[in-house]
């Protein structure tokens, strides 16, 4: 699928029994620029999950979902019903795994213990009510984040020192480059605790 600037992959391996979505992050400098200027001034209801998130994200999730959700459903029939959903991104592409797995739940297209969200380098997706309600209904999901990578900060968390922005639970913290022997913090709580 390919909107534009945003788009996906959609892989089905009947012999290890998953679906995997993978989401393209920002493709383009010029997407970079529309993300900064226009991504993070304002949030818009997420009537599926609950809570407010970011306008931009709320844009591109509804330009992919629907599309993503009939492949997962038409795969998810018959003998296929048992099939993991694993749903993974970078950067851009990490908040709409997160949004999109959230959906998926919601809408009951997928179980919660068939589904596992991989998120590398996200921005935050939504306010407390949404990182409190993603958390209860997506239960096997890590936001894989360098700590010296910006993208998983530039949205604020406080915003005119009003809360606004906060990530999921989950997150897999690397402070030093990473590799296959670096050391990392798990962190399991959401940061509203």
């Amino acid at each position: 699928m390919d909107y534009g600037p945003c788009s996906a992959v959609v892989a089905v391996s009947s012999s290890e029994q998953h679906v995997v979505v993978a989401f393209s992050g920002t493709g383009s400098p010029v997407q970079l620029i529309e993300e900064l200027l226009f991504g993070f001034t304002g949030m818009v209801h997420f009537e599926a999950v609950g809570g407010q998130i970011l306008r931009y994200n709320s844009r591109v999730h509804d330009s992919l979902y629907s599309c993503v959700r009939s492949i997962v459903e038409d795969t998810l029939t018959g003998n296929s019903s048992n099939h993991q959903v694993i749903l993974t991104g970078h950067s851009l592409g990490g908040a709409q795994a997160q949004l999109t797995a959230a959906r998926l739940v919601a809408d009951q297209v997928v179980n919660d213990s068939q589904l596992h969200v991989y998120a590398f380098g996200a921005p935050r997706v939504g306010d407390v009510d949404f990182a409190v309600s993603y958390d209860k209904l997506v239960t096997n999901s890590w936001r894989v984040v360098y700590e010296s990578d910006p993208v998983p900060q530039i949205v604020p968390k406080r915003l005119a020192l009003q809360p606004y922005a906060y990530h999921t639970k989950g997150e897999v913290l690397y402070q030093e480059n990473v590799s296959l022997l670096s050391n990392y913090t798990i962190c399991k709580e959401n940061e509203v605790m």
